[in-house]
């Protein structure tokens, strides 16, 4: 009895660890999680730490001294090349991938042009106004290029996803589901914390029990409904477009979609 328990406990384990393994080689799904002391706050926004290299999801990430993402290796600036500010959030940081095979890293070597990557995990329009304002009365910064990324998630204007109070606002409109119900239990949560940095296979799991996308895009779509929100986010637009003329900027928008709009 007890050789056959530890045979089917042994097998378990295995199946586990090779489908782990699988995963990660493929780079099906990547680790969640940072480390919290890559981030500081200075008039409440969040900034990159500079000159540190960690990992975020499970990649290795480096930082010049401005807290800009650079590769780990063989970084090069071009003098006398164009120069081109990187504003965004998580998707142009490149939150999971290595920054060589990120869109912003491939630009850099293809085009061999300056890519400042400002992006932060969280950013938003508020974030975007602001950086804009500082880099560009910096004399260490030239640059006449901007181009900023946005997602759907730019109307939050608050740094971070969105809050619980707004979550639980919905939640009745959105199907979560009993796997969404076990989450909220606070002893999964903690396990949740730890296991989305350490293994891709739960992720995996996690991502499909809870068809994740839609439920992130569902939490941000009825956003768009809100009158006032969309006020705003009219707003923060009409005014980088406006600072980007006064200061003579060359500054475009990218509109990038959710997983589940694809």
């Amino acid at each position: 009895m007890k050789k056959t328990l530890f045979i089917n406990l042994a097998s378990v384990v295995a199946i586990l660890l090779v489908s782990e393994i699988i995963i990660r080689s493929l780079n099906i799904v990547s680790l969640q999680g940072f480390e919290k002391n890559f981030f500081y706050k200075d008039q409440n926004i969040t900034f990159n730490k500079p000159n540190v290299q960690v990992k975020v999801a499970g990649k290795k990430v480096k930082t010049d001294e401005n807290g800009f993402r650079i590769p780990i290796k063989n970084y090069k600036f071009y003098h006398n090349k164009q120069t081109i500010l990187i504003l965004g959030d998580s998707v142009s940081f490149g939150f999971g991938v290595s920054e060589t095979d990120s869109f912003v890293g491939i630009s850099r070597y293809k085009k061999e042009k300056n890519f400042l990557n400002s992006s932060v995990i969280g950013h938003n329009l508020v974030s975007y106004l602001h950086l804009l304002k500082k880099y560009n009365k910096d004399p260490n910064y030239k640059f006449k290029d901007v181009v900023i990324f946005l997602c759907l998630n730019d109307i939050h204007l608050s740094e971070g996803v969105v809050s619980a109070n707004e979550i639980k606002k919905k939640e009745k409109e959105i199907n979560e589901g009993i796997f969404i119900n076990f989450l909220k239990n606070k002893l999964f949560l903690k396990l949740n914390f730890y296991l989305r940095e350490k293994s891709s296979l739960f992720n995996l799991v996690k991502g499909l029990a809870s068809n994740s996308t839609k439920r992130h895009y569902e939490y941000m779509l009825w956003k768009y409904n809100e009158e006032n929100s969309l006020i705003k986010y009219e707003n923060y637009i009409k005014d980088i477009k406006k600072f980007s003329i006064q200061n003579n900027l060359n500054t475009k928008f990218v509109l990038l979609p959710y997983t589940y709009q694809v």
